[in-house]
Order: C-alpha cells, then structure tokens, then sequence
C-alpha cells in the first residue's frame, strides 16, 4: 500500500512557471485535439463559436474556427433518453432480482444497444460539424488519437459518450472509451 501512494505522489501535477502541467516525469504531451466550445447564450446552447487546436496540425499553430449551433432541444432530448435508460435499468433491475447473471445478461442483451443509440444519435446531432471534420482528419493522418480535451460554457452535452463515425464509415466506439477524455465547464463569471 505504501507504495502506490509513493508513485501517486510522484505523479502528483504541478505548474511550472510557464504555466504548463509537470509532473515527475517532465512536461505532459499536450492533448491530440483540443476544443474549446463557448456558447453565445449558454443557458439555451444555440448558436456559439468553436475553435480546435492540435499539435498535429499543419502547421501546429494552425486554429480552426466556425459558428456553430446546437438545435434547439438538445437539453430536452438528452434528458428524455437519460430517463429512458433510466427506466430500463430499473427494469432490468426489478425482473432479474439478486441474480445478478440473469442482470447482466440482460443489460447486454437490452441496455447495451440502447445506450450505443444514444451514443450514435449524440453524435448524429449535436457533435459541431467543425468538430466532426478535425476528428475525421486527425484519425485519417494519426490512426490513433489517443487525448481529447474540451473547454465548454455548458455542460449538458455528454462529449464523452457520442459515438463517432469513423474513417471507414463505420460506427465508433465511445469517446471516452477511444480516446483519454477531459471536459471543462468554463463561465465568464471572474
């Protein structure tokens, strides 16, 4: 036990005094794609400006930005599919009792697809189009996109589970489960 809280100590971040994040490693390598996505009128997403940045970029200090907007009912629609999983958890729950082979086998059997629906369906129609393109390209050139983070003035999209389309066409696995995933819930309040 002593141990592990050694090496997590070692690992504890700091700021140096350029402001990047240190560990006892060295400097940490910077995210593969960051985003940055500020909502005009946060409260009621809409419409709002998007700015992606990479070191992968040709050249790196290459910016990508767009307006983008987010359709009207995002909040709802995402609550709406929260209580549907919701309910058949409870469901599944209910039915299977203390068995837990017969609960698991009915998640997968169940719950699974739905929530990669959603995923999908996330994706589909709230992923900024801006967005889509740079994650297109960035797989295309590096195959394997391995950090992700995301600054946003609202928190109610989900980021980490949309399933992307990927190069080939074909559905993806989840942001979080493909990639290493930070999202920030930034305000302008100072």
């Amino acid at each position: 036990m002593q141990k592990a809280r050694a090496v997590a100590q070692d690992a504890k971040p700091s700021r140096s005094e350029g402001g990047s994040t240190t560990n006892s490693r060295g400097p940490a390598a910077p995210p593969d794609l960051t985003v940055h996505l500020r909502y005009d009128e946060p409260d009621k997403l809409g419409q709002g400006q998007i700015i992606l940045a990479s070191p992968h970029f040709t050249p790196p200090s290459r910016l990508v930005i767009a307006r983008f907007e987010t359709p009207t009912g995002a909040r709802e629609w995402i609550e709406t599919k929260y209580a549907e999983i919701l309910t058949l958890a409870e469901r599944i729950h209910a039915a299977a009792g203390d068995d837990e082979k017969a609960r698991t086998d009915a998640m997968r059997e169940h719950a699974t697809p739905l929530l990669a629906g959603f995923g999908a369906e996330l994706y589909k129609r709230f992923a900024p189009e801006p967005f889509k393109d740079v994650l297109l390209e960035l797989d295309r050139r590096l195959k394997d996109i391995k950090s992700i983070q995301i600054f946003t003035n609202n928190p109610v999209l989900p980021w980490e589970l949309m399933r992307p389309v990927d190069r080939s066409g074909k559905l993806g696995d989840y942001l979080a489960i493909r990639h290493r995933m930070a999202r920030w819930h930034v305000t302008d309040d100072r």
